[in-house]
Formats: structure tokens, C-alpha cells, sequence
């Protein structure tokens, strides 16, 4: 058959199986350009987006493949398979690489909408910190969210003219000092 000539796919199974399919091509590629949000949306949020495209597309995915054997008891395929061949009975031919990978797709829908579910609640978590880096950066122009520095403009010095980062920190005042030679 031909999808711009919808009479022409065999029978009621197999056109009912290519929209099915034909909608979850267009979901994972939804899904797929949604990744141009992130310039637009926080992350969150575009990972939820996809997330549910994901699930929508495996759902569609999912009967498109069940509903299309039962579309194996048309003429075209009996003429083909053999006369023993009916509805989710395909008779002589067998399943080839096609079915299989549309089957592997659901399961990799699947668990890619988990993923993207389990991000989206993760980068939740996370967002205060970003908000309040954002918010220190608002407020002192001087702090860089991507060097975390603690001051903008000259560093004071302590007394013996060394910035405060040369100093051990309280984990390193914690830890014995090393031993070097003087």
C-alpha cells in the first residue's frame, strides 16, 4: 500500500497498524526536536515534555504492533504464506528484523520516558542552587556562577600577602600536614 493512497494498504488491520506507527514516527521526532527548548525552557521541564512524548509514542508504538497480525488473514498474504495463514497466524513466511526492532523500539521508548522522568525530578532538586547562584550573580556582578568565585575585584590579602585559597581549608587543617624538608 501507499500512505498517500490509504485505500490501497491491504485491510482494515494494517491501515488502523500504519497510523498507529505512522503517529509514534511523529512523536519520537517531536520528541527529538524538543531539545531546542532547552534554550527556552529550564530542563526540568523540556525533560517532562519529552518524557511524555516518549510514553505516548510507545503506547502508539505498542498497537501499531499488536493490532498488525491481525491483519495476516488478508488475500495478499494468504497468497504469499499459504492458506494456513490467518489472524496473528502468519503460516509458512516468518517474523523478519522489521517487527522485531518496532518491538525493541517500545522497550526503548519505554525506559527513555523513565529516564527522562527520573532527570526531570532530579534537575528539580538541583534548581535552588541554580536560582541562587543566579540570584548571588543578580546581585554582585563580580560572582561568576561558572567559577564560583568568592569576590569580585582584588582579593584581600592577608598579612603574610598570600589570597585566601593558597590557605589549607578545614578539611586540610583537619588532615596531618605533610612532611617536607625546610
Amino acid at each position: 500500500g501507499d500512505f498517500l493512497d490509504f485505500a490501497s494498504i491491504g485491510n482494515a488491520s494494517f491501515q488502523a497498524a500504519s497510523i498507529f506507527v505512522g503517529v509514534a514516527a511523529l512523536l519520537f521526532l517531536l520528541s527529538v526536536i524538543c531539545f531546542l527548548l532547552f534554550f527556552f525552557l529550564n530542563t526540568a521541564t523540556v525533560l517532562k515534555i519529552c518524557g511524555w512524548f516518549q510514553i505516548f509514542g510507545a503506547i502508539f508504538m505498542f498497537l501499531g504492533c499488536v493490532i498488525y497480525p491481525n491483519g495476516w488473514d488478508s488475500d495478499a498474504v494468504q497468497r504469499v504464506c499459504g492458506l494456513r495463514s490467518g489472524s496473528y497466524d502468519i503460516g509458512v513466511c516468518g517474523l523478519r528484523w522489521a517487527y522485531i526492532l518496532a518491538i525493541i523500539l517500545i522497550f526503548d521508548a519505554a525506559i527513555l520516558a523513565i529516564l527522562a522522568f527520573v532527570l526531570a525530578a532530579k534537575q528539580a532538586r538541583l534548581l535552588p542552587e541554580v536560582y541562587k547562584t543566579e540570584k548571588a550573580a543578580e546581585i554582585n556582578p563580580g560572582f561568576a556562577s561558572d567559577t564560583m568565585s568568592k569576590r569580585s575585584g582584588v582579593h584581600a590579602m592577608s598579612d603574610d600577602h598570600f589570597s585566601e585559597y593558597s590557605h589549607r581549608s578545614e578539611k586540610s587543617k583537619r588532615s596531618a600536614p605533610s612532611l617536607r624538608a625546610i
